[in-house]
């Protein structure tokens, strides 16, 4: 059988439920005391917040269950249900009376049902010790309960149970009426201020009354043992003996000083036995062993003492059973004496406080609830009938009924219908011109169903070069794979290299050109199984379906020869190259964004190539674009988990083989890649832009670190960084060059700045006049890997440089390739001639090493000096090697 027919509702729905019953258990358990046996119960409001939530019978099982619970663990008294009639006696008004809320209910049976029988209970089953203690403790059970009541009925007006309880979404349970605030605030207004007066008056009278009683206490025994003084000493024997004569004295005395019935006074010998006492019998009076037994003692001052019965018919009467106890030892005859209080007294002039201010509580109770009555009639009734007469309202105009407005004299109600009539005149116009757009609309409709094909033609082909779009390319390959099956076609990604540059250069008209007619030359391709299509920009795709592999090789000669012959553009002749990538459908992938991934993979693998070239996907592409992904990401991070680290290579004078300077290299430890070469990461900062917060980080590092050496090892320290190209297209290198200079303190001429040679290949004018700038802070400029780029022996003569570093590949074997070295000299003459210093990096030998530095280069740098360090282990090779 389906576990739903035994638990139709949600699992939090029964979890809640007995949350609840556990939290009603607990307090029903654990009163809030407060004072002389008075306490409050608050367990009521967990069962009216099952008898909302849950349902009448789940309540009163509760209520019943809960009772039976203490009737066997605490031995609670089988008669003590009123709290479960209050549950069956509200669930039935709740049930058939269609109006009210919680307290209201309650308050009916509190004065029909449960005061009354409150006060029978406890005149059938307990002994009245003090007067009126039976209607005391039927006017806090009712207080107790209406608070109860008010308590339960806020919490589920304002907390929204109902989305706690179960998964449906009910729409009204969030929602709160102004007359349940008007009620609450009132009766809470009446309820909350009177229990904090009478609390904290009848506390604050206690506890005057109970200092009272000490200070009577004290003046009595005083006032006792001064008549004690006057005693001869045969007297006091005597009265230990209990002679007749001196107890009789005593007697007078205790009614001198003890005449008052609210209290009594008792005369112990040093053996605790009683020798006389006011208006107690000797067997009223109890051995202080005997208390200890029988009552439990709370020491509330010095002398000053409470003692409560351990056991009772109930909490009130065992307080009242109770008694203050002042009892000190006299400095007289080896004689105590007792003041005792009765703790029935404070309790008594409690219960007559508390009587006459619940008197006065339930009149401001009935006033209030006839101030919510008549706010309720004045206010919430024009609401009830303003929405009665708006809802549905766009409807009744509609059918031309007519609107029954309410009435009143209130001027925000009455501003609000003013303004629903004012509303519904505009919904009338509305209605009217709704009727006539209508008429037009139809006429548009035909108008539209004119220019869907055009729109038709906008959303699936390019409008530039009337090519396919992207939209049409994803659809036709999607209906491929849904409608073909396991048949083999081809995607290959068309992308025309340096269009950007193009662009930029001569402008978006001529770019606009190249691409139509770079449009009409794909064109030609199109065959029955070849289909082409421009994605923007200069994206364009072709799909060849079905494909053979001789159609592919075939197609592939095609494309390519496409771009052999030049294009003119705008009266110039522009050669242009494309990239071009292949993915395979079903071997590369079963998907349409799996092979579109692919193609572009494959096609940014031939884009590294260079010229017009087809790559086909292959698995090391998904690899190293996973890598150059992780590569990416992972730059964005290395700065701000300290990932990147400065390493040191020094260089060495040729003549002397000393260490002039030391180039700083950059190293970066990524988590998952490990250690990843500088060529790598490099590239990849500036394709994304990093590369300008690297090479701060890097300079400022280098300045640093630099001037911290210098103070270490006592000598100056000359340092080159390496600068990436971009900088040099953007005057802000200056003020990082400044910023660094200025926090390190390093001096300038001890910087160096090393740039490459692509440097020169775009605004050589304006990179000439950063250089010059750089100059004049005293920092040196470097041109590193000479002669491998852009720059020729002719640009020498124009740059503002210090310094050249010759590529290693003019280095590798050079002691056994003449021809290499006579390249060597001759820039190392020209640069000479020029004033300029010259580097050579890449040393590997020793041969190497003589050979350059016979052809005069002024500096040596490779593996065969040092290899690059880290910081310390620069720092320990430069003290061996005293710098």
């Amino acid at each position: 059988m389906n576990i739903k027919q035994f638990l139709p509702h949600s699992v939090g729905h029964y979890v809640n439920f007995a949350l609840l019953f556990i939290i009603t258990f607990i307090l029903k358990l654990y009163n809030l005391p407060f004072m002389l046996g008075v306490s409050i119960s608050l367990a009521s409001v967990g069962l009216f917040l099952i008898l909302r939530l849950y349902g009448v019978q789940k309540a009163i099982i509760s209520a019943v269950i809960i009772h039976l619970l203490f009737v066997l663990l605490f031995q609670t008294p089988v008669f003590d249900i009123v709290f479960i009639l209050e549950i069956i006696c509200v669930s039935a008004l709740a049930t058939f009376m269609k109006r009210g809320n919680l307290v209201f209910w309650d308050l009916i049976f509190w004065i029909f049902v449960g005061g009354p029988l409150s006060i029978l209970i406890y005149h059938l089953m307990y002994v009245q010790h003090i007067e009126n203690v039976f209607y005391f403790q039927a006017m806090i059970n009712v207080t107790n309960g209406l608070l109860n009541a008010l308590l339960a009925d806020i919490l589920l007006a304002y907390i929204p149970f109902h989305k706690w309880m179960t998964n449906r979404r009910d729409q009204r349970s969030g929602e709160m009426y102004i007359h349940q605030i008007l009620f609450h605030f009132s009766i809470a207004m009446i309820i909350v201020p009177f229990l904090l007066i009478v609390g904290i008056t009848n506390l604050h009278s206690h506890q005057l009354e109970k200092g009272q009683a000490r200070q009577v206490a004290v003046n009595t025994i005083n006032s006792f043992e001064l008549e004690l003084l006057n005693w001869r000493q045969d007297d006091l024997r005597r009265l230990q003996l209990l002679g007749t004569v001196q107890r009789g004295y005593i007697e007078d005395i205790i009614q001198k000083y003890a005449g008052d019935e609210w209290y009594n006074v008792v005369v112990l010998d040093n053996d605790n036995e009683v020798i006389i006492a006011s208006g107690l019998s000797n067997g009223d009076i109890r051995s202080s062993k005997e208390y200890e037994e029988m009552y439990e003692e709370k020491e509330i001052s010095p002398y000053f003492y409470r003692y409560i019965p351990y056991e009772s018919e109930n909490e009130l009467m065992r307080w009242g059973e109770g008694y203050y106890f002042y009892w000190r030892d006299l400095n007289v005859g080896n004689l105590s004496a007792v003041v005792v209080f009765p703790l029935s007294y404070f309790q008594q002039r409690m219960f007559d406080a508390y009587i006459d201010q619940f008197q006065t509580f339930i009149l401001f109770v009935v006033l209030a609830m006839g101030i919510v009555y008549l706010l309720n009639r004045l206010l919430i009734l024009g609401f009830n009938n303003l929405a009665a007469t708006t809802t549905g309202l766009p409807r009744k105009l509609q059918q031309k009924s007519v609107i029954h407005w309410p009435d009143t004299r209130v001027y925000e109600l009455h501003s609000l219908v003013r303004n629903f009539k004012h509303m519904s005149t505009k919904l009338v116009s509305m209605f009217n011109e709704k009727e006539e757009m209508n008429e037009r609309l139809m006429e548009q409709a035909a108008q539209l169903r004119e220019s869907e094909k055009s729109l038709h033609q906008f959303a699936y082909f390019d409008m530039l070069t009337s090519l396919p779009n992207r939209l049409n390319f994803q659809q036709y390959l999607q209906e491929l794979i849904e409608t073909y099956g396991e048949d083999r076609f081809a995607v290959i990604f068309i992308d025309l290299n340096q269009f950007k540059q193009i662009n930029d250069t001569l402008g978006h008209v001529a770019g606009d050109e190249l691409l139509k007619k770079v449009a009409y030359r794909l064109e030609k391709t199109i065959s029955d199984n070849v289909k082409v299509f421009r994605l923007g920009g200069d994206e364009f795709t072709a799909v060849v379906h079905p494909v053979l592999d001789e159609d592919l090789s075939k197609l592939a000669r095609n494309l390519e020869d496409l771009f052999i012959d030049p294009i003119d553009v705008m009266d110039m002749t522009l050669y242009v190259s494309a990239s071009m990538g292949v993915s395979m459908y079903p071997d590369n992938g079963k998907n349409v964004d799996t092979l579109v991934k692919f193609a572009d993979m494959a096609m940014y693998s031939s884009k590294d190539q260079g010229g017009t070239t087809m790559r086909f996907f292959d698995e090391s592409m998904q690899s190293q674009f996973e890598e150059k992904m992780l590569i990416e990401n992972g730059l964005r991070d290395a700065l701000r988990h300290d990932q990147l680290e400065l390493y040191y290579q020094p260089k060495v004078a040729a003549d002397t083989g000393c260490i002039t300077s030391l180039e700083v290299l950059m190293r970066w430890k990524h988590p998952v890649l490990g250690v990843v070469p500088p060529n790598k990461f490099i590239r990849v900062a500036e394709e994304v832009g990093i590369i300008y917060d690297i090479d701060r980080w890097g300079l400022f590092k280098a300045c640093q670190r630099a001037k911290e050496m210098e103070r270490e090892l006592n000598e100056p320290i000359s340092v080159s960084v390496n600068i990436s190209a971009k900088h040099f297209h953007q005057e802000h290198i200056l003020v990082i060059l400044k910023q660094a200079l200025a926090e390190s303190k390093l001096d300038p001429s001890r910087l160096k700045i090393e740039i490459t040679e692509s440097v020169f290949n775009k605004d050589l004018k304006g990179v000439i006049s950063v250089m010059d700038q750089i100059q004049q802070l005293g920092v040196s400029v470097s041109i590193d890997d000479f002669g491998i780029g852009y720059s020729s022996l002719n640009q020498l003569l124009h740059l503002p440089i210090n310094e050249v570093k010759l590529d290693r590949q003019f280095i590798t074997n050079i002691h056994h390739d003449s021809k290499k070295a006579s390249v060597v000299k001759m820039i190392v003459d020209l640069a000479k001639t020029l004033q300029l210093n010259v580097v050579a990096e890449g040393i590997e030998t020793k041969e190497e090493s003589q050979v350059l530095n016979e052809l005069g280069c002024h500096e040596l740098q490779g593996y065969y000096f040092c290899r690059p360090l880290p910081e310390q282990e620069i720092i320990d090779f430069l003290k061996d090697k005293h710098l």
